[in-house]
């Protein structure tokens, strides 16, 4: 509704697909054409019907933007929206996606949504890393309107006429949509130059981090992958006691610490098994000597740890991270810092 469809203005086109290629519309410079034909298409009663996106690539590609079909050939912005990984080969949806990209003006969009979505192969069906976009469930698409009228608006093409690029939809927070002004490492490719990198090689289960020198960066992570959780530019299993595990879903969970507006506010410290101020029973997590502690959140992050472990931003770790030095021996108050 807050785009302007009309004969000098936008146009669109539609098509669903599985297993199998429906087309819903050609190009049409109505609005009404492009929503009657989504309502009155039947979704089949058995919805395990496949993906194969590949081909629903080539199916735009030779029955959508043909000028026959009213493609205006000033270029396009197709977004495609899937729900899960192509049971194709890898190599026929990235051919796929070539041959897309090779139109002249048409800028792609890949929209994933569920956790069954391969990131690496939504990277592959974008001409770029800023058009990669994850929504947790198709009623969360309406939570990021307004990032993909953005793409709609200002992402479009490389024509230079002044004709309004047509809209092909096959279609969410997004992964990272500004980087101020550093460039970063976005699943398999950085942010700026586009050439190839991947975040995991330096941080395991990183999807998003810094991107400097043509080389990612240690513990620079911003954005997990796998549904682990962020803290400090790692990626945990899980969070630590004393954080509180926040997101769902594959990508862009993180720890947070409590704060004082849950009542935490007599804050002391838990040394063995007793904590400093009130001499009250406590106990910090495992292989950790000394911590934070709380009458309301219990243990929080840890200050000392023991059994040979290094510490690391209030962790317990058996090795430092990369781009960090062990420090300590014997069983206590060993410690990771800085390289």
């Amino acid at each position: 509704d807050r785009l302007d469809f009309g004969v000098d203005l936008v146009h669109a086109a539609a098509m669903l697909f599985n297993s199998q290629q429906t087309l819903l519309t050609h190009f049409t410079s109505s609005r009404t054409v492009i929503d009657d034909a989504v309502a009155s298409y039947s979704y089949p009663a058995n919805n395990n019907a496949g993906t194969a996106t590949g081909a629903a690539l080539d199916f735009a590609i030779n029955n959508i933007l043909q000028v026959s079909n009213g493609y205006r050939g000033n270029g396009a912005l197709v977004f495609v929206i899937t729900d899960g990984q192509s049971q194709e080969t890898s190599t026929f949806v990235a051919d796929a996606a070539a041959r897309l990209h090779a139109i002249s003006g048409v800028e792609v969009v890949s929209v994933g949504v569920t956790d069954a979505v391969d990131v690496n192969e939504l990277n592959t069906i974008s001409t770029s890393p800023e058009n990669v976009f994850l929504a947790s469930s198709f009623e969360a698409l309406i939570t990021i309107e307004n990032e993909i009228l953005l793409r709609a608006c200002n992402g479009s093409t490389s024509s230079t006429t002044t004709t309004t690029p047509q809209v092909v939809s096959t279609t969410t927070t997004p992964f990272v949509s500004t980087f101020d002004g550093v460039e970063q490492c976005v699943g398999i490719s950085s942010s700026v130059t586009g050439v190839a990198c991947n975040c995991d090689t330096e941080t395991v289960n990183c999807h998003t981090c810094s991107f400097v020198d043509g080389a990612v960066v240690p513990s620079t992570c911003s954005i997990c992958e796998s549904s682990k959780y962020l803290l400090n530019g790692e990626c945990l299993t899980s969070c630590p006691l004393g954080y509180l595990p926040n997101g769902s879903g594959s990508f862009n969970r993180y720890c947070e610490a409590p704060t004082t507006t849950t009542g935490n506010t007599n804050l002391d410290v838990c040394v063995g098994r007793t904590t400093t101020n009130t001499a009250e029973a406590c106990l910090c997590g495992a292989d950790c000597r000394t911590c934070n502690w709380s009458p309301v959140d219990g243990a929080g992050s840890c200050t000392q740890c023991k059994n040979s472990q290094y510490l690391y931003f209030g962790l317990c770790l058996s090795a430092c991270p990369d781009g960090y030095v062990p420090n300590g021996s014997g069983s206590f108050n060993r410690f990771c810092s800085a390289a």
